[in-house]
């Protein structure tokens, strides 16, 4: 067997035996099996594995291969959403979202399910989550369709949307 697809093997067996929780951590099990891999080529395994990280029952992040976690909209993903954005800001082709701290985590796999066609994926850290936003969208188009997915969210700045279209209504009398 050649050594890459013996080592995506044995990560992928890592990952599905072990509660892997960082890039680091999976480099020492690679180093203590045999294999001495740069961040790099770690990175690019774990990304043709299709393996992400998430917040586990216990509240610990860990990866996964995406096979072993598909889970769609559900009204916990909805609800994620709605406690989780506090704000969010566009910047070029990069959403700020700001959330309660300890939280990005879940906002971001909760934000991921939306499967939005506006973004193009996102990176969570601790209270500050960035998406990233499809060349050309608009700030109003993207809250619109979060908004269309997730109609109980309730902050400054999604309310103003109803407002206008309100307004709108008015102008055609």
């Amino acid at each position: 067997m050649r050594a890459r697809a013996h080592r995506l093997k044995l990560i992928e067996r890592l990952i599905e035996d072990k509660e892997v929780g960082s890039q680091d951590q999976l480099q020492e099990m690679l180093r203590i099996e045999g294999f001495v891999v740069t961040q790099a080529t770690l990175s690019r395994d774990l990304h043709r594995l299709k393996a992400y990280r998430v917040v586990d029952e216990g509240n610990n992040l860990r990866y996964v291969i995406s096979q072993e976690v598909v889970k769609p909209l559900d009204a916990e993903s909805k609800s994620d959403v709605a406690r989780g954005l506090l704000s969010i800001t566009l910047t070029g082709n990069l959403a700020v979202v700001r959330t309660p701290a300890n939280f990005a985590a879940v906002f971001a796999m909760a934000f991921e399910r939306l499967a939005l066609n506006e973004t193009i994926g996102v990176i969570a850290g601790d209270d500050t989550v960035f998406i990233a936003v499809k060349e050309g969208t608009d700030i109003d188009v993207l809250k619109a369709a979060i908004k269309a997915k997730v109609p109980e969210l309730k902050i400054k700045g999604f309310k103003e949307l109803d407002d206008e279209e309100d307004d709108d209504e008015d102008d055609d009398d």
